[in-house]
């Protein structure tokens, strides 16, 4: 599901953060928060209280606004009810994106397990509070005190009066008056406990909580039952001590004092001398054990034990005990029969007057069923521990030391179509495309090293993966170096998260911005291209009035050919600059994008400006070169913008060592950087105008003329290549933004060019398939491989192309096909050539294919592409090497 994202600016008061303003949210954000409308609205016009509730949360989004630095967050949100996830970052200085998810289920489940856990040991503290109390009103207040205390409750009332009664008579109270049972207004759970001794009900202790919902799970009602059982048993043994002490003193005169007391009680007691050895056992014993008083007296008490081990360790706390105080212990006896069960024995020493040691008295409770709850208490922790790995994110960690995977949460079957033991067995960088892995390599050497340099970072990376049935995705990667606290070892703990969708969103914010790009030189290129159709006009008409001179027309046709290379070289550079593609990361010479950039600003800036140049030795960059293009293109029409009555404008490549950036840059973690300097000697900025360029939608321009989007995007272009920019001005004199990014510690080289260089071929009788369904094109094609030699076959469109072919398919040396074409295409037409004869070469004639759509095409050492428009000697040329079997790498 995907999560909600809200882009939002944070408003300061004398600097300090006091609110935020949602800029943009997206649908998604809306489902989770059930917000809408709250565009243009300050958080706490959306959010009543929110300052006073959560001032955490404008605090942290603020710290984020300003310092750049993400976090990641659990929050509550009164005025919604609701507990969400939150991803903070941001984008640019003085704003962040916030990316949540609603978590109000698993707070729940925890919020449950707290409940129980803490209902627990409110009865394991009411269990030993049963053994010490001397009367009910001490028991009574002591578990109103324990269950607010640890058992979830908010407050705690016990009333004394027969079944059924409506006036219970007040006996102990926590966190409520001790008067009459407390209204429920203030109270949204409620649970009662019933009061029973002998099995007659004597009154009831009410728990009650502020949360709605409380004491409503089957563990809470299986704890709050053993609570009754256990206070049953608790208010049966006072009972029975009020008895006892009854029958003591009818004992002292009847002599019968500790047989009365043992048969009067229905829990276990045992009395043993010094030697440990059993002198006497009540009833409760006997049934409890199996073993009549004949087969026990004179038996030592290791005999009851399950454990003999268990025995010493007992015996050896008793001994440290004696004789200040009594012991507590849970025991794992032997019955007769042979079964066994846990005890909780309450061991005291009894001693004469003198100290000397007479024995000692020991009280025995069943506890089996109590800790058949603890059992289960631990299966459901494991059971939400299970809930929180079940996420959409891939939550996962790696040996420092072997590069294996450790963990991999189960959600990466969701995520990739592997399962966890798919996953573990892949290597790491496997996982990532082969483009991305040579530089998750470099970056894992680079992060190690300042780890052991003491850098404790957090680091995210967005990378291209595939799943198992081969689809590509895109994701970002959360890692962090840390120690694991049980192993000692280094390990790299990381989370997963797919974000195809936010690239998608990106490529399309990004292709708007190139269409931008060129509206704002459309003016300059309307003039540049009818400065040369005039020129071809004008060239066209001088040659029609001296036809037959041919040195006045192979002069007027060079002006021509001239015009017509011009128009093509600008019209590549608008295809480079226009092209819609993903990040393509491929061996980039950042000196010739910018000498690239600056033949199409000669052509379209205005005349005012001044172009220079001063490209030092920077060397190939790992970068997606379109995108870079628009970097350069992005910041010399910014600059151009600010010179409206003309300037100087200066671009400049050098490389600069890493360690010299650390300092003022805590990214600068490559060895080597390339710096692109864009210089102006325009209006310049004052500081307040440079804190708000980079921010999206700012712009100073006139409506209409701007999206202010143009250096927002470059900052992303930037960061996406593991680069960053910096900005200096001063008012009146100019403005330099330097651009960073890290040079691969493997040295790069480029790609030489597929294009075929002039040179006479002659055909020598060889037979081609020429296909164009452009007639103009097709007649002065034919024209140029018949003056070359070649026999030439014509089609207009792909069947009749096919045709033709199959009719004389032997005689065929070459195909030239263009790539659009009407019924059958150049691309298919190829295909079925090359099926029904794979070693004939092709040409194929490109109007506005990327260089990437070709890659798979030029690939073939056969096949060529070549985009129009050409000189015809390079198709002659391009011809000539596929019929010689001459490579063109």
């Amino acid at each position: 599901m995907l999560d909600g994202l809200a882009y939002c600016q944070i408003l300061l008061d004398r600097f300090v953060p006091v609110d935020f303003l949602y800029l943009d949210v997206n649908p998604a954000f809306i489902r989770l928060t059930g917000l809408g409308n709250v565009v243009g609205k300050r958080a706490s016009e959306v959010l009543p209280g929110l300052q006073e509730s959560n001032p955490d949360l404008i605090q942290t989004c603020g710290r984020v606004a300003l310092s750049g630095v993400p976090e990641r967050f659990e929050s509550y949100l009164p005025a919604l009810d609701a507990w969400f996830e939150v991803s903070v970052f941001s984008p640019q200085m003085g704003f962040f994106l916030a990316q949540l998810d609603n978590i109000s289920g698993r707070k729940k489940a925890e919020q449950q397990l707290a409940r129980v856990r803490g209902l627990y040991e409110a009865l394991r503290q009411i269990n030993q509070t049963l053994v010490r109390a001397r009367d009910e009103a001490e028991l009574f207040q002591a578990i109103c005190d324990v269950t607010v205390q640890h058992g979830g409750a908010d407050a705690a009332w016990i009333g004394l009066g027969p079944a059924g009664s409506r006036a219970l008579a007040p006996a102990a109270a926590t966190g409520t008056p001790l008067g009459r049972l407390p209204e429920a207004a203030r109270f949204g759970s409620w649970s009662s406990v019933p009061l029973t001794c002998r099995g007659r009900t004597v009154g009831d202790l009410v728990l009650m909580a502020v949360a709605p919902g409380v004491f409503e799970s089957k563990d809470e009602g299986e704890l709050l039952e053993e609570l009754a059982a256990d206070l049953a048993f608790a208010l049966d043994s006072l009972q029975t001590k009020r008895e006892k002490a009854e029958m003591e003193e009818a004992a002292r005169k009847s002599g019968s004092l500790l047989r009365t007391i043992f048969e009067g009680v229905s829990d276990s007691f045992v009395f043993t001398g010094p030697d440990r050895k059993i002198r006497l056992v009540n009833t409760a014993f006997e049934r409890l054990f199996g073993y009549s008083p004949n087969e026990i007296i004179g038996k030592s008490t290791q005999f009851l034990y399950a454990d003999r081990a268990a025995y010493a360790r007992d015996r050896s706390l008793i001994r440290e005990a004696f004789p200040e105080s009594g012991r507590q212990l849970d025991v794992n006896f032997r019955r007769r029969d042979g079964s066994t069960f846990w005890a909780e024995v309450s061991i005291s020493p009894i001693v004469d007057p003198e100290g000397r040691s007479l024995g000692y008295f020991g009280a025995i409770h069943n506890v089996s069923e109590r800790r058949r709850v603890v059992a289960d208490l631990v299966a459901s922790e494991a059971r939400y521990r299970v809930l929180a790995e079940n996420t959409t994110d891939v939550i996962w960690t790696i040996d420092g030391e072997t590069r294996e995977f450790t963990y991999i949460s189960p959600s990466v079957e969701k995520q990739t179509g592997y399962t966890v033991a798919e996953a573990l067995a892949i290597e790491p960088d496997q996982r990532l495309l082969p483009e991305f892995s040579e530089l998750s390599e470099a970056e894992f050497q680079r992060r190690y090293q300042a780890w052991q340099d003491g850098a404790r970072v957090t680091y995210l990376d967005e990378f291209e993966q595939a799943r198992k049935d081969g689809s590509k995705f895109w994701v970002e990667i959360s890692t962090r170096f840390d120690l694991n606290p049980l192993t000692g070892r280094l390990e790299i703990f990381g989370v997963t998260r797919d974000i195809t969708e936010r690239k998608r969103l990106w490529g399309q914010l990004l292709q708007a911005q190139k269409l931008e790009s060129l509206g704002t030189l459309s003016a300059g290129i309307a003039h540049d291209f009818n400065n040369l159709l005039s020129v071809i006009l004008s060239t066209v008409y001088l040659a029609e009035l001296v036809p037959s001179d041919p040195q006045v027309l192979t002069k007027r046709f060079g002006s021509i050919k001239k015009a017509a290379l011009r128009g093509a070289s600008l019209v590549k550079q608008l295809l480079v600059i226009a092209r819609k593609s993903e990040l393509q990361l491929a061996s980039v010479d950042l000196n010739a994008v910018v000498q690239e950039v600056i033949r199409i600003l000669v052509e379209t800036f205005p005349k005012t400006i001044e172009l220079r140049q001063d490209l030092g030795k920077v060397g190939f960059l790992l970068a997606d070169e379109a995108q870079l293009h628009q970097v350069v293109l992005n910041l010399c029409v910014n600059a151009k913008d600010s010179m409206p009555q003309g300037g100087r404008l200066c671009l400049r490549t050098s490389r600069v060592a890493g360690s010299m950036l650390r300092d003022s840059e805590p990214r600068a973690t490559a060895l080597e950087y390339a710096c692109l300097e864009v210089e102006d000697s325009g209006m310049g900025m004052d500081s307040a105008l440079l804190t708000r360029i980079f921010e999206p939608f700012f712009t100073t321009k006139d409506r209409g003329k701007g999206s202010g989007l143009g250096l927002t995007m470059a900052v992303g272009i930037l960061e996406s290549h593991h680069g960053w920019i910096h900005v200096e001005s001063v008012v009146g004199k100019g403005t330099v933004f330097r651009c960073y990014l890290p040079v691969p510690e493997r040295k790069l080289g480029g790609r030489p060019s597929s294009n075929g260089t002039a040179a006479s071929a002659q055909g020598a009788g060889k037979t081609v398939l020429l296909v164009e369904d452009e007639p103009d094109i097709l007649v002065a094609l034919q024209e140029v491989l018949e003056k070359a030699g070649y026999r030439v076959l014509t089609a207009e469109d792909g069947g009749a192309g096919w045709s033709l072919f199959q009719m004389n398919g032997p005689d065929i040396s070459l195909v030239v096909t263009s790539q659009g074409l009407p019924q059958v295409s150049g691309t298919e037409l190829v295909l079925r050539v090359r099926t029904s004869r794979p070693g004939i070469p092709v040409v194929l004639l490109c109007g506005s294919s990327s260089a990437e759509e070709l890659a798979d095409f030029n690939a073939d050492p056969l096949q060529v592409a070549i985009h129009k428009p050409f000189a015809p000697e390079d198709l002659l040329a391009c011809m000539s090497r596929l019929l010689e079997r001459r490579p063109f790498w």
